[in-house]
């Protein structure tokens, strides 16, 4: 019998994991979890255009709260997503995804419920809550559950992000047909907190922390069971070698190291993923909203 490897650092558990030749088993099911999470944060944001109409008519919205309304979760989004990085960080990547799904929930409900527009908007603000945690923390965790010549799979997040929004507006013909009439918003926000319950329990019973971040915080013990639990990789925790910290185990400092993006070789990376990401929202909202 082959011996165990040893894992004394992140660089153990990642050349571990990348060593694998593809996801299978309890792997693939996690990976598919937390893909779900991306699923959910473009339903959830899609799932008022539907309806957009009909509700400002219900309600009697002016144009300004229309704007507000549909701006609301995209913007919380962007202030919500370094908090999702910053508590992924510090309390692992499991809980803040869970607890975005709680925020997705409860939007959702509120929103489907309202009564007035105050009400709508406060769930809009949960929505884009949940919206801005879950899609930090979800990237992170893909890339650490993904082998590294698999790591073009993690594009897949714009195909779903794409399915989703279509999803919406096709249950939104189902609902159309039932004749639901002015309340046909109200079935297509509430459909949001069926998904996010429905990924609530499938991620809290099935995801496990990721061993990459428990290598980082030095629990090696708790790194090479949840290999093992993961992956099926048998492996036996080692004495910490301080001299083979990489950079990926250095304390994550947080917003103060968001100047990286605007300088040196990042700074053209920067501009042109924000180049691409404006261009398609511009042209996504311009058609989805209006």
């Amino acid at each position: 019998m082959a011996p165990r490897p040893s894992v004394r650092s992140v660089a153990d558990v990642v050349a571990l994991i990348d060593g694998l030749g593809k996801i299978t088993g309890r792997a693939q099911i996690i990976w598919f979890l937390v893909f779900g999470g991306l699923f959910l944060d473009a339903y959830s944001n899609a799932a008022l255009s539907a309806g957009l109409g009909p509700m400002t008519t219900q309600m009697e919205l002016t144009s300004t709260q229309v704007s507000i309304l549909t701006a609301t979760a995209p913007a919380l989004a962007i202030l919500f997503n370094p908090l999702g990085g910053w508590l992924a960080t510090r309390i692992g990547r499991v809980p803040p995804l869970l607890i975005a799904k709680l925020f997705a929930i409860a939007g959702a409900l509120l929103a489907a419920f309202a009564g007035d527009f105050t009400v709508v908007w406060l769930g809009r603000v949960l929505v884009g809550v949940a919206y801005g945690m879950d899609f930090a923390v979800a990237m992170a965790l893909l890339a650490e559950y993904t082998p590294a010549k698999l790591g073009g799979r993690l594009n897949l997040w714009q195909a779903v992000w794409y399915i989703a929004t279509t999803s919406n507006l096709v249950l939104a013909l189902v609902f159309f047909n039932l004749d639901v009439g002015a309340d046909i918003w109200r079935w297509s926000v509430g459909s949001a907190a069926v998904v996010a319950v429905a990924l609530l329990l499938g991620q809290w019973l099935m995801l496990k922390e990721s061993p990459t971040w428990l290598a980082g915080k030095g629990r090696l013990g708790e790194a090479i069971t949840n290999l093992d639990k993961i992956y099926g990789i048998k492996a036996v925790a080692g004495t910490p070698d301080e001299m083979t910290r990489t950079p990926a185990e250095a304390p994550v400092i947080g917003l103060r190291q968001a100047g990286r993006l605007f300088r040196g070789e990042y700074l053209p990376r920067t501009i042109l993923s924000s180049v691409i990401s404006l261009g398609q929202s511009m042209q996504y909202f311009a058609v989805g909203w209006y």
